[in-house]
């Protein structure tokens, strides 16, 4: 049994891989190249993320009660959220500041969109048969949301507070203080609703106990989203990703585990 998950992480390893060097070619041919600086080349970076990004998921098929296409699109879902589309919302909301091209936020919004589509099928295929049960019944659905998006809240400008006053982000943030408090209100309380619902979506399919499934959707969303910035960046200097890989890993295991025990609280099985 344990070769067949080591053999199932190779292949979706592989898969990653694939797919990101597929999905990213109609769309990041014309990229400026990374700064300088990098600790390893982007070919060393690529592989890196494919494999903890498939060491992740197959802990976490393993871990599911699903199977088959309900896994793959749960999983694909959840990984183009995490590793992409909410760090695209945020680029994109605050590109006035960063000067990112919007080419670029829309071109890798789509690269991420094909290769996360492709893993959720392998995922799929790979996890097509074996062991189901029943997920647990979510209550509460209305107040667990609003009180899910304030943790958020707390957990991202508490880790925010301390990247920020880290040396190396006082020249790079130097537009920070000019951002309005009330739009950064709005957006993270927004964006934490998303991460709410991606924590229930996540959940909910682990098996329990309910500490375990906590566990992994905060190990979940902290690797997915901090193993990104292992990759060079034309826009990011390595010392600042740095301080972001610190911030975004405990920031978010933090809140996916306290958000996994807040919408398991109450729950039953159907």
């Amino acid at each position: 049994m344990k070769a067949s998950w080591v053999l199932k992480a190779i292949v979706l390893a592989v898969v990653l891989l694939g797919a990101g060097l597929v999905g990213g070619m109609p769309f990041h041919w014309d990229v400026a190249p990374p700064l300088k600086g990098e600790p390893w080349p982007g070919w060393a970076g690529l592989i890196m993320v494919a494999v903890i990004g498939a060491a992740l998921l197959t802990l976490l098929a393993e871990r599911s009660v699903l199977r088959g296409w309900k896994l793959g699109l749960v999983l694909g879902i959840v990984l183009f959220a995490v590793e992409s589309g909410l760090s695209e919302i945020e680029a994109a909301a605050f590109n006035n500041d960063l000067k990112i091209p919007v080419a670029l936020i829309i071109n890798g919004t789509a690269s991420s969109l094909i290769r996360d589509a492709i893993a959720g099928l392998a995922i799929a295929l790979l996890w097509r048969t074996g062991e189901t049960a029943q997920t647990p019944k979510l209550r509460g659905l209305w107040w667990k949301s609003v009180v899910i998006a304030v943790l958020y809240f707390v957990c991202y400008f508490a880790a925010g507070l301390w990247a920020f006053s880290q040396p190396v982000n006082h020249s790079f943030y130097a537009h920070a203080p000019e951002i309005s408090p009330v739009f950064l209100a709005e957006l993270e309380l927004g964006r934490g609703l998303v991460w709410g619902g991606l924590a229930a979506l996540t959940v909910v399919c682990l098996r329990r106990p309910v500490w375990s499934a906590a566990l992994l959707t905060g190990v979940t969303f902290a690797v997915l989203m901090a193993s990104q910035l292992l990759l060079p960046n034309p826009f990011m200097p390595w010392p600042l990703r740095c301080v972001h890989i610190i911030e975004i890993g405990v920031s978010n295991l933090v809140f996916g585990f306290l958000a996994g025990l807040i919408w398991l609280g109450g729950s039953k099985t159907q």
